[in-house]
C-alpha cells in the first residue's frame, strides 16, 4: 500500500492527463481495498493446504517482478499458519508478509522474520487508510477546493463521493469501534509478535496513527460532504460512548469525532449562500437534517437521553443544536414551522451545564484543536453565531453578572461569605470571556482580526462577513464601554489581551481611545490608575510580609480590606484591588509592547503614565511570586524596541545586585527589597522558578541590545 501511496501524491503533484489516467487506474484497483478498510482477507481451507504443503510442493512467489516456485521451510510454514489464526488472515496473505519479513531482516536489527511481518502488518493498514485520507482530504467539497487540475480534481471527487455512497464513513466508524490499542497489544504481547522495546514503540505509534487517521478521514468527509443521518448517528455513538480525556482536554481521536459532529449539524451554509439562491437550494437538499423536521426532533430527543462518557461533551452538542436551530428560524424553509423545539430552552439547558467552562477545558486548551485550521475556524464560527444569533442571550448574561457583581461588592463589604448560587450565576459570562481568550490568545491563524473593521482593504467581502465582521466589532465596542463589576474586570481585559496578540494597534487604539466616556473602565489612564492605588497599597510592606506574599497563591480574593501605614504614620484604607485584575493588565501592556514597535514607545515615553516605573515599584514591594514574574516578563518585551530598552536598565537599577570591589553587596537592602528573597530564597525551597526565568528573559533582551551597540562601535 506505500505504493499507492506514493502513486497518489505523484499523481497530484504532475497533475498531467496521463498521471490522471494512471491513478484513476490504480483507484480502480484498489477500490475493494479502501471498502473493507482494515479487514483482512478471510482464511480460506484450499488456501490453508496449500501453505501447508508448501514445504514439500514449493509455491509461486513473485520476487523482484518475475514468478518462481520456492519451497518454504517447515519453520516459516508454520509460522504463516500461527500468524494466519493470530490475525484471522488468508494464509496466503499470511506468508506473503513473513516473506517480506525475512527479506527486510536487514533493515531491523535484533528482530526476527514474525515480528517483522507484524510490523509490516500494520503499516500496510495505515497506508491504506493513509491513502484514503489524502484522497479526501484533497477532494473539493462544502469547507475547501482543491487547487488540482479540473481532470484530476473531477477524477478524485467522483472516487471519494462513490466511497461514501458504499458507506465508507460508517466503515471507518466501525474502525475506531472495532479496533482496540490495549486488546491488540496484549494479544501480540501475549503470542510473543513483539520485538526489542523500539520496534514495541513503532507498532503501538502506528497502532495510534491508524485511529488518529482513520478519524480525520471522518473528520474530512464530515466537513466536506452532507453526511447521511446513518453516518451522522453512527459518529455520534463514537462520541457518545468512545471519548477519551487527554489530561483535562480531548484526545485527538475524540476531539477530530467531536468537531466532526459539530461540522455535520451545521446549517451556516444557508447564510453563507443567500447570494447563490441556487447552490443553497441544492445544499438544502443535501442536507437531511434540514428538510425532515420529525429528524430534528428525533436526534434533539436522542441528545437528551444520552448518556456521554464524557458528560461535559453534552452541553457542547446541545449548544451546537440551539445555534444552528435559531439560524434555521431566520429562514422559511418547508417543515421547519412543525418543529416543536424551543432553541431558548436547549441553550439555556447548556449553559446551566457549563457549557463555556467545557468549551474552554475541553477544546480551547487543547491542543489538538490548533493542529488543523479547520478545527479552528468551526470554534470560531460557533463564537461568531453565538454573539450574532444570541446577543440578547449574552445580554441577559451581563444583566446576571453586573446583578450579582453588585450584591457581592456589598457583601464582601461587611466581610459576608457570598452563597454559592448567587456567586455561580454571576460567572457564566465570566466563564463566556475566559473561553474566548483562551481560544484567541492560542489561534494561530488571526481569525481574531474578525473583531475589527477594515482590515484588510484590498481583500473583497461579501455582505454576510462585512454584516459578521460589524456585529462583532459593536460587541468589542460594548465591553470596552461597559461598567462591569470588579469581578469580570480580569476576563474583559484578558479578552482585549487575546485580541491585542494578532492586532495590537487595534487594542492599543481602542484603550486609548476614551472620548465616549470621561471615567471608561478599560482605558490606559485606568490602568495606570489601577496600579497606582495597588503600590499604595502594598508599599511599606517588610520581608515577612514579602515572603507570606510570595508563598500565598497566585492571587487575592476579590477584594483586599486593610489599613497600611507608610513611612509617614499616614494610615490608609487599601483600595479593594482585585490582584487577578492587576496580572490582567500587565500581561495585556506585555502583549500589546511586544507585538507593535510603535505601541510600545508609545507606553514607554508617555509621561503621563509611567507604567514602567510603577512597575518597578511594585517589584519592589510583598506581592506574589506570579505578578512579579509577570512584570518582567513585561519588562523584556519592552526591551525589543532599543531605544526603550535603555530606560528599562535605568529604572530596574535600584532592584539589580551591584557588587564592589571586594566582591560584596554595595546596595544590599534594595537588591533585598527587590526580587532577591524570591529567587534567593522562596523558589529554591518551593523549587520552583517563575521569576527567576522572567529575569533571566529580561537579562537576555537588554544584553542583546548592548551586544549589538558593541558590534556597532567595533565596525
Amino acid at each position: 500500500m506505500m505504493v499507492l501511496n506514493n502513486l497518489i501524491q505523484n499523481s497530484v503533484r504532475d497533475g498531467s492527463l496521463q498521471a490522471c489516467s494512471k491513478l484513476e487506474s490504480a483507484l480502480i484497483k484498489h477500490k475493494a481495498d479502501f471498502i473493507l478498510a482494515m479487514k483482512n482477507s478471510p482464511k480460506n481451507s484450499l488456501h490453508r493446504e496449500v501453505v501447508r504443503n508448501a514445504c514439500k510442493d514449493g509455491i509461486t512467489i513473485i520476487e523482484n517482478q518475475n514468478k518462481l516456485k520456492k519451497v518454504i521451510p517447515q519453520d516459516m510454514v508454520n509460522e504463516a499458519l500461527l500468524l494466519s489464526d493470530l490475525f484471522n488472515l488468508n494464509e496466503l496473505n499470511a506468508l506473503e508478509l513473513l516473506i517480506t519479513g525475512q527479506n527486510q531482516l536487514s533493515r531491523f536489527p535484533d528482530m526476527s522474520r514474525g515480528t517483522v511481518a507484524v510490523l509490516y502488518y500494520y503499516d500496510s493498514k495505515k497506508n491504506l487508510l493513509s491513502a484514503l485520507q489524502t484522497l479526501v482530504q484533497i477532494s473539493s467539497g462544502r469547507s475547501w477546493a482543491s487547487k488540482l487540475s479540473r481532470e484530476m480534481s473531477r477524477c478524485i471527487n467522483r472516487f471519494v463521493n462513490e466511497l461514501k455512497e458504499e458507506n465508507i464513513i460508517i466503515r471507518c466508524c466501525e474502525i475506531l469501534n472495532e479496533f482496540d490499542i490495549k486488546r491488540e497489544y496484549d494479544m501480540l504481547e501475549s503470542n510473543r509478535g513483539l520485538g526489542p522495546y523500539r520496534y514495541r514503540k513503532q507498532v503501538f505509534d502506528t497502532m495510534k496513527d491508524i485511529r488518529k487517521i482513520t478519524a480525520n478521514i471522518i473528520f474530512n468527509y464530515s466537513a466536506q460532504t452532507y453526511l447521511t443521518k446513518k453516518e451522522m448517528l453512527s459518529i455520534f455513538e463514537l462520541v457518545q460512548n468512545k471519548s477519551c480525556l487527554e489530561s483535562t482536554y480531548l484526545d485527538t481521536v475524540t476531539t477530530e469525532l467531536l468537531l466532526s459532529m459539530l461540522y455535520a449539524l451545521d446549517v451556516s451554509f444557508i447564510q453563507e449562500l443567500e447570494d447563490d439562491e441556487q447552490r443553497q437550494s441544492a445544499a438544502i437538499d443535501a442536507c437531511w437534517w434540514i428538510k425532515d423536521s420529525h429528524s430534528i426532533a428525533e436526534f434533539v430527543a436522542k441528545l437528551n437521553d444520552a448518556e456521554f462518557v464524557v458528560k461535559s461533551i453534552k452541553p457542547i452538542l446541545r449548544l451546537a443544536v440551539s445555534l444552528n436551530l435559531k439560524t434555521l428560524s431566520l429562514y422559511s424553509l418547508p417543515g421547519l414551522d412543525l418543529v416543536e423545539i424551543d432553541e431558548e430552552k436547549l441553550i439555556d439547558r447548556a449553559i446551566e451545564e457549563n457549557v463555556f467552562e467545557n468549551l474552554n477545558q475541553l477544546l480551547a486548551q487543547n491542543k489538538h484543536l490548533y493542529s488543523e485550521q479547520f478545527f479552528v475556524l468551526k470554534i470560531h464560527s460557533i463564537i461568531c453565531e453565538m454573539i450574532m444569533n444570541m446577543s440578547h442571550k449574552i445580554k441577559e448574561l451581563r444583566d446576571k453578572a453586573d446583578e450579582s457583581g453588585i450584591i457581592l461588592n456589598a457583601l464582601s463589604a461587611e466581610s459576608i461569605k457570598p452563597f454559592t448560587n448567587l456567586s455561580q450565576a454571576s460567572l457564566q459570562f465570566d466563564k463566556f470571556l475566559r473561553f474566548l481568550a483562551t481560544f484567541y490568545l492560542a489561534d494561530p491563524y488571526s481569525l481574531s482580526n474578525d473583531f475589527w473593521l477594515n482590515i484588510d482593504q484590498q481583500q473583497p467581502h461579501s455582505k454576510s462577513v462585512m454584516s459578521r465582521q460589524q456585529v462583532l466589532h459593536k460587541f468589542v465596542r460594548s465591553l470596552h464601554e461597559s461598567f462591569f463589576p470588579q469581578l469580570l474586570h480580569a476576563a474583559v481585559i484578558n479578552f482585549f489581551r487575546s485580541l491585542a496578540r494578532h492586532s495590537p494597534f487595534n487594542v492599543f487604539n481602542l484603550i486609548k481611545n476614551t472620548s465616549f466616556h470621561t471615567s471608561i473602565q478599560f482605558s490606559i489612564s485606568s490602568f495606570s490608575e489601577t496600579l497606582n492605588d495597588y503600590l499604595n497599597t502594598v508599599r511599606g510592606s517588610d520581608n515577612t510580609e514579602r515572603i507570606s506574599a510570595s508563598i500565598s497563591s497566585a492571587y487575592f480574593n476579590n477584594h483586599i480590606h486593610q489599613h497600611a501605614q507608610n513611612q509617614m504614620n499616614r494610615r490608609k484604607f487599601a483600595a479593594a484591588t482585585d490582584v487577578e485584575s492587576i496580572c490582567a493588565i500587565v500581561n495585556l501592556l506585555e502583549e500589546i509592547v511586544r507585538n507593535d514597535r510603535t505601541c510600545c514607545v508609545a507606553l514607554a515615553e508617555n509621561q503621563q503614565y509611567l507604567f514602567i516605573p510603577l512597575m518597578v515599584s511594585i517589584l519592589r514591594c510583598a506581592v506574589s511570586r506570579e505578578l512579579k514574574a509577570q512584570i518582567l516578563k513585561c519588562f523584556a518585551a519592552f526591551s525589543t524596541v532599543s531605544s526603550v530598552s535603555t530606560m528599562i536598565w535605568r529604572e530596574i537599577e535600584t532592584i539589580l545586585p551591584r557588587y564592589n570591589q571586594s566582591g560584596m553587596l554595595s546596595h544590599p537592602k534594595l537588591w533585598q527589597n527587590g526580587i532577591a528573597i524570591e529567587i534567593e530564597e522562596i523558589e529554591v525551597k518551593n523549587e520552583e522558578y517563575p521569576i527567576t526565568i522572567a529575569f533571566l528573559e529580561l537579562m537576555n533582551t537588554l544584553f542583546s541590545h548592548l551586544e549589538s551597540r558593541m558590534i556597532m562601535h567595533q565596525t
